[in-house]
């Protein structure tokens, strides 16, 4: 596939698609990136049932296994210091703090604004960290607006720490994605982005 190159994160659902819509503007990793702007969100073809259930989302309808869209990483810092910062970052990018503010949780926090979701997902294998893909322009045209999946109840809910399932918790479980493959151009491995392999620790397994 040629086109532009873009640079990609894997999250799981429902999280990629609470980003996407705004709810959720940090996302909690065990490492840093010096990489910021245009971040594209791929759906890990895993949902988080635990995190589902909790919130009230209906996992069904959540597109896995595809890139879903872009929003810019603004900046990353570690949980002791968005503390201080939370209210200011909040004003100046227009987070949503009632509900973002409680899935926050370190030690990472990658703090994200302005997403954008594509009208089209486009079908692509996922990796670990930060990778690389090329998107066709027509594919990278089409834009929507991405639905709150946050009901009035689970928005002012209590979470259990949003990264990590808590113990007895169902195991992760695959789910297929309902998207046309018509839609979607052909699958491609992954291309890991320079320099951001973490020296210790792991992604949080979101």
């Amino acid at each position: 596939m040629s086109g532009t190159e873009l640079t990609v994160l894997t999250v799981r659902q429902p999280w990629a698609s609470l980003l996407l819509s705004g709810e959720d503007w940090c996302e909690n990793r065990r490492w840093h990136t010096d990489h910021r702007g245009p971040l594209w969100i791929h759906s890990s073809t895993t949902v988080d049932f635990a995190a589902c259930e909790r919130l009230q989302i209906d996992p069904a309808p959540l597109v896995t296994g595809a890139i879903l869209g872009v929003l810019d990483l603004v900046t990353v810092l570690p949980l002791a210091d968005l503390r201080a910062q939370q209210a200011a970052l909040a004003t100046r990018w227009n987070l949503n703090v009632t509900a973002g503010a409680r899935f926050v949780q370190g030690p990472y926090c990658w703090i994200v604004a302005q997403p954008r979701r594509l009208a089209q997902p486009i079908r692509a294998r996922g990796a670990l960290y930060l990778w690389r893909q090329r998107g066709a322009p027509n594919a990278l045209s089409g834009w929507t607006t991405a639905p709150p999946l946050l009901t009035p109840n689970a928005a002012t809910a209590t979470l259990v720490p949003s990264s990590v399932s808590p113990p007895g918790s169902p195991p992760v479980a695959v789910l297929g994605a309902a998207i046309p493959d018509a839609l979607l151009p052909s699958r491609e491995r992954a291309t890991p982005v320079p320099g951001e392999m973490p020296r210790r620790g792991s992604p949080v397994p979101r």
